[in-house]
């Protein structure tokens, strides 16, 4: 067997690493996103990277990968929360105007949820009572706040109908007597997301756009207020088991 001597030993290291180099030069093409940042990233808030992955891997992998690494953080994750900056100091308008103080969720399990303006008759009161039958399950010790937003995504779809209006969405946000508390209606990603999300999603380090507008997000925060936890996507069995699990270990 050959042995490469002094001379060329050197010569085959060379060739090794421009080789090296040269798929490591692929590698990076091959990641980066061909459509422009702002583009990728309106596809991405559209969940494209979910309903189109074949091109999205084509034209925009770095931000879909991106997207789902900042998902994958929340899927079902707890952050623990410091005492400088506590849940119990934040503060919201509900729907009808009043100010809501966080400090009266001192002691009770609490959800903050986000739901999408729906303007199709009935959707939102249906909503709003299936996450009250949560309540109905659990009378003491939870308790369920829910901001709605507007979807862009869906807001586009509804301009094209002249028919509809929303009516039957304002009446479900503004009924009273409900027993879980509906919040104004605010920006949940960008420079003007509401105090609340924004401190929800630096605590999970998701950025200004970490929220997906076409997921629903559950923040199930701990009685005391020193861990919460994030479940995406998350259907109604899965959130009532998470509830009852989290409930009997803190209460």
């Amino acid at each position: 067997m050959h042995i490469p001597g002094p001379i060329a030993r050197p010569a085959l290291v060379l060739s090794l690493l421009l080789a090296a180099s040269r798929l490591t030069g692929a590698t990076d093409r091959e990641r980066m996103d061909i459509l422009p940042t702002s583009e990728c990233k309106e596809l991405v808030s559209k969940n494209q990277c979910q309903t189109d992955p074949e091109r999205m891997k084509r034209d925009c992998p770095i931000s879909c990968r991106r997207w789902q690494e900042s998902r994958s953080k929340m899927l079902n994750s707890y952050v623990m929360v410091g005492d400088e900056h506590p849940f119990s100091e934040l503060s919201a308008q509900t729907s009808v105007g009043s100010k809501l103080e966080f400090e009266r969720f001192d002691g009770y399990l609490t959800i903050v949820t986000n739901a999408p303006r729906d303007c199709r008759d009935g959707v939102t009161e249906r909503t709003l009572s299936t996450l009250e039958g949560l309540l109905d399950v659990w009378s003491y010790g939870l308790e369920i706040v829910l901001f709605t937003f507007v979807n862009p995504h869906v807001e586009e779809e509804w301009d094209a109908d002249d028919q509809l209006d929303c009516t039957s969405h304002r009446e479900a946000v503004k009924k009273g007597r409900r027993r879980l508390h509906v919040m104004e209606e605010v920006e949940i990603n960008g420079p003007n997301t509401h105090p609340v999300f924004k401190y929800l999603k630096d605590a999970f380090d998701l950025g200004e756009d970490g929220l997906s507008v076409d997921t629903t997000a559950f923040f199930i925060v701990s009685p005391d207020g020193d861990w919460i936890k994030a479940n995406v996507g998350l259907s109604l069995a899965g959130l009532k088991k998470a509830i009852s699990l989290l409930l009997e270990k803190e209460l």
